[in-house]
């Protein structure tokens, strides 16, 4: 029901060339903290492109179902990490540590992943999967706007390889291209 077709390929290597570009070939250079900080962010938009696909295939109906499932799978793997870790128990949150949780577990997790995998069965994986392209590079935005990064050639080069394949694999539902 979604071909792969060239133009979908060719929107997908440019949006993974331009999160190639925005790491940069001094990340092979040496293993260092931003490096490896870089190589996660990396490989996070990899798990999210196929983690889309995945959902795109699934018989599962609806967006709650899946991320009730993603959610329950995801806590179950994280948790003995977190436990092992954090030392939870000798932990004593604050009120608004408590609250700012709540908050961000809801809105910014649970809601936020029903709508994605809404999103997907309605447009696609393809045209998904490219949002998980821009996300590193609106961190880079971000970065340069409030923590005073420097913008790099290499920075502006990323976004106009992401947002190009973007284009591409939007434009294959309208014809645009």
């Amino acid at each position: 029901e979604e071909p792969f077709t060239l133009k979908i390929c060719v929107g997908i290597l440019l949006g993974f060339t331009g999160l190639v570009v925005l790491v940069g070939a001094d990340a092979l250079a040496g293993l260092t903290a931003t490096t490896t900080g870089q190589f996660s962010v990396l490989g996070a938009a990899i798990c999210y492109a196929i983690n889309t696909v995945y959902v795109r295939k699934s018989n599962a109906s609806g967006g709650l179902k899946l991320a009730t499932g993603s959610l329950i799978c995801g806590a179950i793997m994280v948790t003995p990490i977190c436990l092992w870790i954090d030392s939870p128990w000798t932990i004593t949150p604050s009120a608004e540590g408590t609250a700012s949780v709540i908050i961000l577990s809801v809105f910014s997790t649970a809601v936020a992943t029903v709508m994605y995998f809404h999103l997907v069965k309605q447009l696609g994986a393809a045209t998904m999967s490219q949002v998980n392209y821009v996300i590193p590079v609106l961190v880079t935005i971000w970065g340069v706007t409030f923590m005073n990064e420097p913008l790099k050639a290499s920075s502006i080069a990323a976004l106009v390889l992401v947002l190009c394949g973007v284009a591409i694999i939007s434009s294959q539902k309208r014809r645009v291209c």
